[in-house]
C-alpha cells in the first residue's frame, strides 16, 4: 500500500467520504497532459486546475507517480534507467556526475 492509498483509507476511517470518493475518481478529473506536468514537478498545474483546497501537492504528485514506469530526472527532464533517489526525487547518473565535478 502506498501513500496515496493510505490517504484514502485514512479519510474513509475519519468519515471524510466525499474526499475519499474524490481521490478514488481523480483519474477521471485530471487529464493525462496535466498528469505528465505533475510528474515533471511543474507546479503551474496548481494554477491551471481547479482543485479542492485540502488537496496538497504531495498527494497530487504521489498519485501521478503511481503510474509512472520510467524515471524522469528532476534536473534534465530526461527519462533514464540509472540514477539515485534524492529526497524522493529521481536524479539521473549523468546529472549526479556533473554535480560531483562542480564540487
Amino acid at each position: 500500500m502506498d501513500e496515496f492509498e493510505s490517504m484514502i483509507l485514512k479519510m474513509q476511517r475519519t468519515g471524510d467520504l466525499d474526499k475519499a470518493r474524490w481521490l478514488e475518481s481523480i483519474d477521471k478529473k485530471i487529464s493525462p497532459m496535466f498528469k505528465q506536468k505533475i510528474i515533471a514537478n511543474d507546479k503551474s498545474v496548481l494554477r491551471e486546475l481547479i482543485l479542492p483546497s485540502w488537496l496538497t501537492w504531495n498527494i497530487l504528485r504521489t498519485w501521478a507517480m503511481r503510474g509512472a514506469e520510467t524515471s524522469r530526472c528532476i534536473f534534465c527532464q530526461k527519462e533514464k534507467d540509472e540514477g539515485i533517489l534524492f529526497k524522493g526525487h529521481f536524479v539521473c547518473k549523468d546529472c549526479v556526475e556533473e554535480f560531483v565535478k562542480k564540487i
